[in-house]
């Protein structure tokens, strides 16, 4: 590596400290002098250490990070490493990895998590370097080409990077892959023999722009014009040949989105060709789709290529039928606007019950004087485009002329008469691809409801796009609705911690200290709060609703006023004779007495009204002037129990429990505002 002078390279099948290699392999790389920096990420413990995959690198890494990949029990665990180093004053994000042998289908899927997670990456400049195995074939490396680069493979010219003792009939298993802005000027292998891998290495140039690929669109044209135009019906092929002359008229200057959109028109096309008449024979046994499932104590002959088609048949007899046995039957699910069903008829054949879509019995009779083979039993036609299903049932039904109520079934053809409209499946193509890409993970922080409806959408939108035979309808609904669901992912849950803190310390108030309009008006938001807290699907600007209506009425709950020395002058005033007084002042304490019990009998009063009324009520008092005619040993002195000093009587106007409320409501009032402060960063 040094004499190619690497700057920066991924490693596989790292050992540290195991049982095969007891030492550090990464830091071995940077004792040897020509990389300074090195970064480890493990995929499996194994020999008493661990193994995985590493970097390494002249220039300083940073940001060190990995993952594991998808598996299944009994496959080695496998991972991925991404680190970060300057160059020419870019930021490069590298990354290196090793997949699965064992499995295509898991292979897929590690691939699927790596360019899930090079797009997250806001990295402009992406590097990833790795062991694949694609035994299988190259086009497992098509997802990439998408958006990236490719170096083994670069303008179709594939190297072979393992010995001729490897297993697999592929040798191009490991690649560089770069963003469509980094350059890939020449390409090589070096075998030094200390691996059954060769070394792959790229010289690389860092541009300012990404550079639109063809490569991909290149092996799509090259797909679709190798579909043979008659095994499919007119109509579906037309909409192929049509997307293939657009292909090849693309602009030399189109974007890479152009490009992209291209190809999934070209994939789309493919997806929806819809075979000519097909034959199913007889043998093509299984529930799925085109295949015979026969149910009950079912004959087969076969070597008989002169009667049958492909020299077999199913039969049934009632010879073999017991009692309580199922009365046989068989059902054909296929995908076309028709079928016909082909057997024998000679002297021995029944009538058979047959239902296209669970729709009406028909009584088919296969009755012949003679022996005919590979006769046309039964057709139905012009039914819509689609997947039906046509069941056929044996009976003991029979011509009077024949001599059993035998069935013999040889094989079916399905009918494609209607014409297949042209679909255009591009923009849910690109929109299935986007919400595929969306992980559980990705979705946990959005409102339930959002994350359920995008869930659903995205398998509609999934099954239109695989449905062949789905119309420019329900491709536009699938792609709506998808779109929709996708718009609302934003709507994440709220941060509902400062408004949980704040119903746990107002929960215990006492609503008999507080006045009853204040009291209502509180208890209304402390019940909205809660409803608030309690709804999963609660966003952000409805939890702080909720906690600002809250506060503001925990704010203006008012204490009830201390009433005892109102009620105790009360008590006095009405203890007088108005005998004794003249009536001009009489009537001003009567006044003022009324007034005092309007208050004292208000729930609402506020203490500085409770004050005023006493305040008042005792000025009167103080004014009642003794009634001439009252005789003199009548005690004319207002008898009170009330002293000079109890207007300086010290009334409990709080509660203890608000002090720590409020205190509480400071203390959650900064933290609040700590935590917008972050948010707005």
């Amino acid at each position: 590596m040094e004499e190619k002078q690497i700057t920066v390279a991924g490693v596989q099948e790292v050992d540290v400290f195991t049982s095969r290699n007891n030492y550090d392999m990464m830091q071995e790389f940077v004792n040897q002098g020509y990389f300074g920096y090195s970064h480890f990420q493990k995929a499996i413990d194994y020999g008493g250490g661990e193994y995985g995959v590493g970097i390494v690198s002249q220039n300083e890494l940073s940001g060190q990070s990995g993952a594991s990949l998808p598996s299944l029990p009994g496959i080695e665990g496998r991972a991925y490493a991404r680190a970060e180093f300057e160059k020419d004053g870019k930021t490069i994000a590298i990354y290196s990895t090793h997949l699965s042998y064992e499995n295509s289908d898991i292979r897929r899927q590690q691939i699927e998590t790596i360019i899930n997670a090079m797009d997250a990456d806001p990295t402009p400049y992406k590097i990833l370097t790795g062991d694949f195995n694609t035994g299988d074939s190259n086009s497992e490396f098509y997802p990439f080409l998408r958006n990236y680069n490719i170096a083994n493979g670069k303008d179709d010219v594939w190297l072979e990077t393992i010995g001729d003792t490897a297993e697999g009939s592929r040798r191009e298993i490991d690649n560089i892959i770069t963003t469509r802005n980094i350059k890939i000027n020449t390409v090589e292998t070096v075998n030094e023999g200390l691996s059954d891998h060769y070394m792959l290495y790229a010289q690389c140039e860092l541009l300012d722009e990404e550079v639109p690929n063809r490569q991909l669109l290149g092996y799509t044209l090259e797909e679709a014009e190798s579909l043979p135009s008659d095994s499919y019906t007119e109509a579906s092929y037309a909409v192929l040949a049509k997307a293939i002359e657009e292909a090849k008229a693309l602009v030399a200057d189109a974007t890479q989105d152009q490009i992209n959109a291209m190809i999934d028109k070209l994939e789309a096309a493919m997806d929806q060709l819809v075979e000519s008449n097909k034959i199913i024979n007889d043998s093509e046994v299984g529930t799925g789709v085109d295949q015979f499932n026969f149910v009950g104590e079912w004959g087969v002959s076969q070597g008989y290529p002169d009667r049958f088609y492909n020299g077999d048949e199913h039969w049934f007899n009632w010879a073999r039928y017991q009692e309580g046995d199922i009365v046989p039957y068989f059902t054909i699910t296929f995908e076309g606007t028709g079928i016909e069903l082909y057997g024998n008829k000679d002297t021995m054949m029944g009538i058979y019950d047959i239902t296209v879509d669970d729709g009406e019995v028909i009584q088919v009779d296969a009755y012949n004087p003679s022996t005919l083979y590979q006769q046309l039993l039964f057709s139905v036609t012009g039914l819509e485009y689609g997947q039906h299903t046509i069941k056929v049932s044996a009976t003991r039904n029979k011509n009077e002329n024949s001599t059993s109520s035998d069935i013999e079934i040889d094989y079916a053809k399905i009918l494609y008469d209607q014409d297949i409209q042209e679909v255009d499946k591009t923009a849910l193509k690109i929109a299935v691809d986007l919400a595929n890409a969306i992980t559980d993970k990705d979705l946990e922080k959005v409102i339930p409801v959002v994350a359920n409806e995008f869930k659903a959408a995205r398998d509609e939108a999934n099954a239109v796009y695989n449905n062949a035979s789905a119309t420019q309808d329900e491709v536009n609904a699938a792609f709506d609705r998808l779109a929709s669901a996708m718009h609302m992912l934003d709507f994440v849950k709220g941060d509902k911690t400062a408004l949980k803190a704040f119903i746990d310390d107002v929960t215990g108030l006492d609503s008999s200290k507080y006045s009853t309009d204040t009291w209502t008006a509180f208890e209304t938001e402390l019940n909205e709060a809660n409803v608030v807290y309690n709804d999963e699907n609660a966003m952000q600007e409805e939890v702080n609703n909720a906690y600002k209506e809250l506060v503001t009425a925990f704010l203006n709950l008012r204490l009830l006023p201390d009433k005892s020395l109102l009620e105790d002058l009360i008590n006095q005033a009405e203890g007088l004779n108005g005998a004794n007084y003249t009536k001009a002042s009489f009537d001003g304490l009567t006044k003022a007495l009324n007034e005092a019990k309007a208050v004292y009998e208000n729930p609402n009063a506020t203490q500085e009204e409770v004050d005023n009324a006493k305040a008042t009520l005792e000025k009167a008092i103080a004014g009642l002037q003794a009634n001439p005619s009252t005789p003199s040993n009548v005690d004319n002195t207002v008898n009170t129990p009330v002293n000079n000093g109890d207007t300086t009587v010290s009334v409990k106007t709080g509660d203890d429990a608000l002090v720590g409320t409020l205190a509480g409501l400071a203390l959650l009032s900064i933290a609040g505002a700590k935590v917008l402060r972050k948010k707005e960063d």
